[in-house]
Order: structure tokens, then sequence, then C-alpha cells
């Protein structure tokens, strides 16, 4: 489909109203047909970036490793607070 190239056509601006020429109209973001002087670009904060994902746990995890010596120390300890027991 042909369209007319609007050399002679006159339109008027969304934003303030005034009668303008066709081809000095350029479309805003928010679509409004407006003329160069009315015409802003848009607020980057409109528009915020993505993050992401948060990441909430390690791909490969590793448990933590405990020595004999202090197993056996703990449970002698517990031992005698249970019982109440000294020797």
């Amino acid at each position: 489909m042909a369209f007319a190239k609007g050399t002679y056509a006159v339109a008027q601006c969304d934003r303030c109203g005034f009668k303008v020429s066709y081809k000095n109209l350029k479309r805003e973001w928010n679509g409004w047909w407006v003329c160069n002087d009315c015409w802003e670009p848009k607020h980057p904060n409109l528009e915020p970036k993505h993050v992401g994902p948060v990441p909430e746990a390690l791909q490969h995890p590793r448990p933590d490793r405990d020595d004999p010596g202090n197993n056996d120390e703990i449970i002698a300890d517990a031992f005698e607070m249970t019982f109440g027991g000294g020797t």
C-alpha cells in the first residue's frame, strides 16, 4: 500500500495543539505525535535495568569437616552436665 509523502500536509501536535508541518512531527515513547519543541526523550527511571535472580545457594556445597578430638570432648562435657556426675 502506498501513502502520500505529506509535503504540504499540516498536522496538530498532541501536546501543545499547534499546527505544524506533518513532516516535523515525531512519535514519542508514549505514542503521541509531537512537534520538535515538545519532544522529550523517555526518562531512564521509567525503564529500570534488569538485575536478574539473586543467588541463594552454592552450586557445589562442601560440608564442614570436624576433628575427631573435638567430638569426644563435646560428648564428655554433655554427659557430665546431664547426670551431674563427677568422678
